[in-house]
């Protein structure tokens, strides 16, 4: 035999679809809509945080600048870079979060800034000719084995 509870219990917190239905005493409802309201205003809270971090831009100048000056540094250690590399380096160069001549810097920051730039824009021009080179190698290579002038 089921008691009310019983009958309470797998009528109404049993299912998932329960909690969405308006119960049936007055005081109970009242629970309900309070609850229905913190549900809705966490919902909207978080939806807006959310919304408000992917909207602003996460990289500031402070960071950018360092993410520069290390690939800088990467780059001028690197002895052959790949041709798609060097477009999304010189793609992120043109990036406005990336250039404190677009964006508010302080001067300090503004000379690291422009450093990074100026490093970052040597390095690629220096790996772009061994880049050349080294696709051309081969061939050469190639050229000298059929035309028999090994060196």
């Amino acid at each position: 035999m089921r008691t009310e509870l019983d009958q309470q219990h797998l009528c109404a917190a049993a299912h998932a679809r329960a909690v969405w239905i308006q119960p049936q005493h007055p005081g109970e409802r009242l629970v309900w809509r309070r609850w229905l309201k913190g549900l809705v205003t966490i919902i909207v809270a978080t939806s807006g945080a959310g919304w408000i971090a992917a909207s602003a831009s996460l990289t500031g100048p402070l960071e950018a600048t360092a993410r520069m000056e290390r690939l800088a540094g990467n780059i001028e250690r690197a002895k052959m870079l790949d041709p798609e590399t060097v477009t999304e380096i010189r793609r992120l160069i043109h990036q406005s979060a990336y250039d404190c001549n677009q964006i508010a810097c302080n001067a300090q920051l503004q000379a690291r800034n422009s450093a990074a730039r100026a490093r970052l824009v040597n390095a690629l021009a220096r790996n772009d000719k061994p880049v050349i080179e080294a696709a051309a190698a081969p061939r050469q290579a190639d050229h000298a084995i059929r035309t028999g002038s090994v060196k």
